[in-house]
């Protein structure tokens, strides 16, 4: 068993006085021993913890691939985001907690880590096992979560476990007296094993500033603590030192006694690592080590925080484009398009400070913008690049024969045959399409033996399509010859691969977007966040049903004042209709990563063959660098099949909505609405005491 004490403090508005509010004891069950299981056996329930009772549960230690635990002989086992918790206590004010737990790994699992919080509030009652995957209080018991670990996941061998320690602090978010949760959740759908979990107030002094781990601590900083929460102290020592966390050589100040605040560090050099810790000696004379913390003094050079965001805007001139750069040290600034330095004047201002802004944007103004900054000391660096870019219809493959963009932004496609038989019988051609002219026809020779798939790639588009993380629309019609052909895992309708020959990694997650089906469901991904939209399994149609479909996913982003972070959803749509839609926290983008635009693939396997790739027809693709609406989605499908009629939403009509021509409800309210309601008009059933004030009607 390898042993890690790792310090993972947070401290939200630290005052001097704490108080317990922890049970007796704090944990029920700490060493999952209360359950009795047979040799190597497992179980879902866990005595006093709730938990997700699907992915997780307690383990035997003789179970395959378990270490051993020298708690007992049981594990708390969870995976695929699974969760135990328990009340520990009542919330009470900046009150530091000690938790520690061996956490380990499970041989031919994948070992994910967790996540330890704190979590105050709520109805104790509520508190019960559960199914779902939600990682939450707030919808279990209805708490609030007021502080929460870093990532707990040390370098473990193969059925290796580990000691941890760690500290999280109530802070000043709640109200005395109301339940204090703790939380242990799986940090990923695999494995990952827990034992022995103590909570704890401390006895040794609780460490205030400079923050662990601080990375840009005043040169001039002095170092504070505060008094144990239980136990009397007779007096504190304190160490510190440059470079050395174990103290361990002449180099180590150390003061007996110390008083906090101390100043003795006096001016300390730039950019340079310190550790510290104060030590308790108790009324009894008693020694108690404190934890050790480091800090590190700012640089001089400058250090950039706040980074220029990308920007999407209509390129019609009616609106502007800021970009902005903050940080420490920072005196200069030289704002870039493309490399190239910009300076005031026309469209452009405030290229020298730390904010720019390009006014009336067009398309014209599209490119990569970012800032060199410098401290006047001959030091710079420089900002990411952001994107700014107009919302428009950036490529249109109509495939009328041909693989030209008729918007002239894209080149031509270039069609990747890989058969070796006969190079005269080619797998990608054209058939008669659903738009125009023609479509792309794939996969003809599907099922002949010695041929490949074939697909199209669009070379040079990288640079054009980097935008995807601002906005984005894409849209194809597909029609499939059958539902049982090339019945794949993914087949790909168009994919941006960021990188087309790494013969790695499948994943939806190498892409910019990909819209393509799982099996017969529309499906939807985009770098923008980590999440798919996926058309529901019992959703119809089938789009292996021999029909032609329109597929058409959408990526939108928005800022989130209160939560102070970008989100994004992304949304399939099938045959005009939103099917599907899926929220989650904005990713940075990736500009130096750039995708090439495939039809037809998945992605490309080293060898250049087409993996996942699609089977049928394709026609009419379209990529707009914005989210096209529902309505304009709608009305695209109809204009193709003028027989169809979509109802974009139904919200705010279903009391008035009541029939329509076929004698059901039409998503509009009009006269057939209206010869309903006056049939019934006066009618009435009711019969009404003489107190009521209700007319009696019969």
């Amino acid at each position: 068993m390898t042993k890690y004490v790792t310090f993972i403090c947070i401290i939200l508005l630290m005052a001097a006085g704490v108080h317990a509010g922890l049970n007796t004891p704090s944990l029920l069950n700490p060493s999952f021993e209360a359950d009795t299981l047979a040799a190597g056996a497992k179980q879902t329930a866990v005595s006093d913890w709730w938990n997700r009772t699907q992915y997780g549960g307690v383990i035997e230690e003789t179970a395959s691939g378990v270490p051993e635990t020298p708690y007992g002989s049981n594990w708390g086992e969870m995976g695929n985001q699974n969760w135990f918790y328990q009340q520990i206590g009542t919330w009470e004010a900046n009150m530091d907690i000690d938790i520690s737990f061996l956490i380990g790994s499970i041989s031919g699992k994948t070992f994910s880590g967790l996540y330890i919080s704190l979590w105050a509030g709520g109805n104790p009652a509520l508190a019960a096992n559960s199914n779902s995957q939600t990682p939450t209080l707030e919808s279990a018991v209805v708490a609030t979560q007021i502080a929460i670990s870093d990532l707990v996941k040390p370098a473990l061998a193969a059925s290796d476990s580990a000691e941890i320690t760690l500290s999280l602090s109530t802070g000043e978010t709640g109200t005395v007296g109301e339940p204090l949760w703790l939380q242990i959740r799986a940090a990923g759908a695999q494995r990952t094993l827990i034992d022995n979990v103590s909570v704890e107030l401390p006895t040794t002094a609780v460490l205030v500033s400079p923050a662990n781990n601080e990375p840009r601590a005043e040169i001039d900083s002095e170092l504070k603590w505060n008094a144990p929460p239980i136990g009397v102290v007779d007096h504190y020592v304190l160490y510190h030192r440059q470079g050395d966390p174990n103290f361990s050589d002449a180099g180590t100040t150390v003061v007996d006694p110390a008083t906090s605040p101390y100043t003795g560090l006096g001016t300390m050099p730039y950019a340079t690592q310190y550790y510290w810790r104060v030590d308790v000696v108790n009324d009894s004379a008693e020694t108690i080590t404190g934890k050790v913390w480091n800090f590190t003094t700012a640089p001089e050079v400058p250090q950039i925080d706040e980074q220029p965001v990308g920007v999407l805007v209509p390129g019609d001139g009616t609106e502007n484009a800021t970009f902005t750069v903050t940080g420490l040290n920072i005196v200069n600034h030289k704002w870039q398009k493309d490399g190239s330095p910009l300076s005031d004047g026309g469209k452009i201002s405030g290229s020298s400070t730390d904010t720019l802004t390009v006014a009336g944007v067009t398309q014209a103004d599209e490119g990569l913008y970012s800032c060199v900054v410098d401290n006047n000391k001959g030091d710079s660096d420089e900002t990411t690049q952001a994107v700014l870019m107009t919302e428009r219809l950036v490529a249109h493959y109509a495939f009328d024969n041909d693989l030209t963009d008729s918007q002239g932004n894209l080149n031509t496609g270039v069609v990747i045959d890989p058969n070796a038989l006969d190079a005269n019988v080619p797998d990608v051609g054209y058939d008669t399409g659903i738009v125009g002219d023609g479509a792309l026809s794939l996969g003809a020779n599907l099922g002949v033996e010695g041929y490949q798939l074939g697909f199209v790639k669009i070379p040079g588009s990288e640079d054009a399509l980097r935008f995807n993380h601002l906005g984005l629309t894409v849209s194809a019609w597909i029609k499939c010859p059958s539902i049982e052909i090339y019945n794949y895992y993914y087949p790909t309708i168009v994919r941006v691969q960021y990188d087309d020959t790494d013969g790695v990694d499948p994943d939806d997650t190498n892409s910019a977007f990909v819209l393509n089906r799982y099996y017969g469901r529309a499906n939807f991904w985009d770098g923008g966040i980590t999440a798919r939209a996926q058309v529901p399994s019992e959703t119809e149609p089938d789009v292996r049903d021999t029909e032609w479909h329109f597929m058409t996913g959408v990526y939108e982003r928005s800022y989130d004042e209160v939560e102070e972070a970008w989100t994004g959803v992304a949304r399939i749509y099938l045959d005009g209709l939103l099917r599907s839609e899926t929220v989650g926290l904005a990713n940075k983008p990736d500009l130096d990563n750039l995708g090439i635009l495939l039809f037809g693939a998945r992605r490309v396997s080293s060898d250049g063959l087409a993996e996942q790739a699609h089977v049928g027809l394709l026609d009419d693709v379209k990529i707009y660098s914005y989210p096209v609406d529902s309505y304009a989605i709608a009305k695209e499908y109809v204009e193709v099949l003028p027989d169809k009629a979509i109802c974009v939403d139904q919200v705010g009509l279903e009391l008035f909505d009541v029939t329509g021509p076929d004698g059901v409800p039409d998503c509009a309210v009009d006269m057939y609405d209206f010869a309903e309601l006056a049939s019934v008009w006066l009618n009435c059933n009711r019969v009404a005491g003489t107190a009521s004030g209700l007319l009696n009607c019969n």
